[in-house]
């Protein structure tokens, strides 16, 4: 239903541009700081609630918090079909371990429930059928419109 929906908080930030970048070379896109400022009151119950007196009983804390998100690209060409599968082979492998890492802790709210897991790469089928020069085939799609 759409009432545990409303419990969810998504911040979504984008960026839009045109950059000119070497191959191989680091380009920074954009960031984002975000400062936070925490207060916390500690205190031993009913004494720590007395005027005056109660002050000895509490214990006041403010922290402050700074994050930077800084969005940084490094592209690479990859003019070769085999290079690219195995880069994307070896990225692939890298979640599916941290993924099969992370299952084998378990998580306690799941109980013995099955967390999902990505298939191995090789069972994954090929993205494309390659024509006989070695490029995607493009496929027309025709329709009335509707």
């Amino acid at each position: 239903s759409n009432e545990n929906a409303a419990d969810l908080i998504t911040n979504t930030r984008s960026i839009k541009t045109s950059v000119l970048v070497d191959d191989g070379g680091t380009i920074v896109l954009g960031g984002l700081i975000q400062d936070d400022v925490q207060e916390s009151v500690q205190k031993v119950p009913l004494l720590g609630d007395i005027p005056f007196l109660g002050a000895l009983f509490r214990n006041k804390s403010t922290a402050k918090i700074k994050k930077n998100l800084l969005v940084f690209i490094r592209p690479s060409i990859v003019r070769d079909g085999a290079v690219a599968t195995r880069i994307t082979s070896s990225k692939y492998n890298y979640i599916r371990a941290e993924q099969v890492r992370f299952n084998e802790k378990g998580v306690m709210l799941m109980g013995d429930a099955e967390l999902p897991l990505m298939p191995d790469f090789l069972e994954l089928p090929p993205p494309f059928e390659p024509t006989q020069t070695g490029d995607p085939q493009s496929i027309e799609i025709s329709g009335d419109g509707q």
